[in-house]
C-alpha cells in the first residue's frame, strides 16, 4: 500500500461540509485536519431537506455507495447547486444510473470491480493542465479507480481516466451547474485504502467545490443596465448583493474588523444580471474586499 501521509494545516479553514455516508470511513478527519468543519450525518438519517437548509454548507460530500438511498432529495441537491453549493459524488460503488444528478450530468455505473486502484493507472485528459484542480499536480498524487462507468452526459469535463479499463473510464469529472458546481470521483479518501491521494489532491477538489455561495441571479433588463452607470455591490438582509451590467471576473474576500480572514471565494467569470449571495457570518462588523476584474473594492458592513 502506498501511503501519502502529509501534515496537517488549516488550507480548508471557514469550508463547511457535510459529509453523508453509508460506511463511516476515515475521509471526514482527514477534511477536519485540513481546517474544514465537517458535519457527518449516515444516509438513513436523512429526511428532506430543502435547498435554503443545504446552502449552510459550502459543500455536500456524498461518499461510497450512499448517493443510492439519495433519490428523494434530487430536487433539493439541484437546486442547491444552482443556487452556487457544491456538490461532490464520490464512487458510487455499485451498478445503475447515479441518482440526483442534472440533465447533462448523468452517470452510469457498468462494473464495480476494479482492475488496479492507484494511481499508477490514472492519466490526465488535454483538459486537465487547463482546470484548477489539477494544473500543476503531479498524477501519483491522485487516487485510484474503483468503479466502472458505462456512459456519462455531455456537460462533464473529464479531468482524469483509468488507463486499465480502456481508454475512457472517466476517474474525475467536474462541471458547472447554475451557480454552482458539481465533481464526480470515483476514489477511495480513507487512509486504509490502497491509494488514498494525497491531502493536495483532495484539498483542491474540495476548494474548488466551495468557491461558490448560495444565491440567486436575475438577468437585467435593458432598462435596469441603463439605470445603472457602473457596476454595484452591497450588502443587503445579510446577502452580498451584486449588480454587473457587464462580464467581470469576481472574487472577494471577508475579513473580521481586526484583519482575520474569514471567507475567501472565486466566482471566476460573472455575466451581467444581479445576483444574491448569501453570506455565512455571525453577528458583528466586517471588513468587504471585492474584485471585479482587476480592481478591488473594499466596505465595512454590520452583519
Amino acid at each position: 500500500m502506498k501511503m501519502k501521509f502529509e501534515n496537517k494545516t488549516n488550507s480548508l479553514n471557514g469550508v463547511k461540509i457535510l459529509y453523508i455516508y453509508q460506511f463511516l470511513y476515515d475521509t471526514p478527519n482527514r477534511l477536519s485536519q485540513l481546517g474544514a468543519s465537517v458535519y457527518q450525518v449516515h444516509v438513513n438519517s436523512l429526511s428532506n431537506i430543502s435547498a435554503d437548509s443545504l446552502c449552510k454548507y459550502d459543500v455536500v460530500l456524498v461518499d461510497i455507495q450512499a448517493i443510492w438511498s439519495l433519490g428523494f432529495l434530487s430536487a433539493s441537491l439541484q437546486s442547491y447547486v444552482s443556487m452556487g453549493g457544491g456538490y461532490w459524488i464520490n464512487q458510487p460503488n455499485q451498478t445503475g444510473n447515479v441518482p440526483t444528478l442534472p440533465a447533462g450530468f448523468s452517470v452510469s455505473i457498468s462494473n464495480m470491480f476494479w482492475n488496479c486502484g492507484t494511481s499508477s493507472c490514472q492519466q490526465y485528459t488535454p483538459l486537465a493542465p487547463l482546470h484548477p484542480i489539477t494544473s500543476g499536480l503531479n498524477i501519483d498524487e491522485t487516487s485510484g479507480d474503483y468503479d466502472i462507468e458505462g456512459s456519462w452526459g455531455n456537460l462533464w469535463n473529464i479531468l482524469i481516466i483509468d488507463t486499465s479499463h480502456g481508454p475512457n473510464d472517466p476517474t474525475l469529472m467536474v462541471g458547472n451547474y447554475g451557480n454552482g458546481r458539481i465533481a464526480y470521483t470515483d476514489h477511495c479518501f480513507s487512509w486504509n485504502c490502497v491509494d488514498p491521494g494525497t491531502n493536495n489532491y483532495l484539498e483542491r477538489i474540495t476548494k474548488w467545490l466551495a468557491s461558490g455561495s448560495c444565491g440567486t441571479f436575475t438577468p437585467l433588463s435593458n432598462d435596469e443596465k441603463a439605470k445603472l452607470p457602473f457596476d454595484k455591490f452591497n450588502i443587503k438582509n445579510g446577502k452580498l448583493i451584486i449588480n454587473l451590467i457587464n462580464e467581470r471576473y469576481v472574487r472577494y474576500e471577508i475579513f473580521s474588523i481586526n484583519g482575520r480572514k474569514i471567507e475567501e471565494r472565486d466566482k471566476g467569470f460573472m455575466k451581467p444580471g444581479k445576483y444574491e449571495i448569501k453570506l455565512k457570518l455571525k453577528n458583528g462588523l466586517y471588513v468587504l474586499k471585492i474584485y471585479l476584474d482587476n480592481i478591488s473594492f473594499t466596505k465595512v458592513f454590520e452583519f
